[in-house]
């Protein structure tokens, strides 16, 4: 499972994260100054976006790499995640119901209502707090949009007054370079603007 809670520590200039893997700072710094794609970074240091994003701050601050080294990473074409885009972390409504159900439990289904690069909005999909789940995203074939799956955790739940139905948000704590390249073209051709 992916995370988002790395910290740098140490005289040796670590990273470790709550699953107590240490990894070298100057290793990553290496992985980053020598183009290593963001996908690639989080399959390899087990990162999730939140993560990475954090790791870049993390590794900035403590003078391991500079900004301007991030930021350059960054241009059309890098299979990169601009994850400082307050567009990209921006929540939207959709315009359409979007199907989604649990993988490996079709009958826990409901449709996404909210969607964000790092995180979604459901109803009917049921859930708590804290709980992990895989889920398969399937927008309607007219919106050529791929069917994705998403492994996400619940951070809220609550009860519709009116239905009795789940409302839920959820955190993306990992998701594969392809299914995201599909979340960002849902993002595109289904979202309104953003809202708080």
């Amino acid at each position: 499972m992916k995370t988002s809670s790395e910290e740098l520590s140490g005289p040796q200039g670590r990273i470790e994260h709550h699953s107590k893997i240490a990894v070298r700072a100057r290793d990553l710094v290496h992985d980053i100054k020598s183009g290593v794609a963001d996908f690639d970074l989080m399959e390899k240091y087990d990162l999730s976006l939140l993560g990475l994003k954090s790791v870049f701050k993390k590794l900035v601050t403590r003078g391991f790499i500079t900004q301007e080294e991030i930021d350059g990473r960054r241009t059309p074409g890098k299979d990169t995640v601009d994850l400082d885009d307050p567009r990209q972390g921006s929540r939207r409504r959709l315009r359409a119901s979007v199907a989604i159900f649990e993988e490996g439990d079709q009958a826990n289904n409901g449709v996404v209502w909210d969607v964000s690069q790092t995180g979604i909005g459901t109803r009917g999909l049921e859930t708590e707090v804290n709980e992990i789940k895989t889920l398969i995203i399937r927008p309607d074939m007219s919106t050529r949009v791929s069917p994705f799956r998403i492994t996400v955790g619940c951070r809220w739940c609550r009860r519709e007054e009116t239905s009795g139905g789940c409302v839920a948000g959820f955190e993306i704590l990992a998701i594969g370079e392809e299914d995201f390249h599909q979340l960002r073209k849902l993002l595109v051709r289904l979202t309104v603007e953003p809202h708080l």
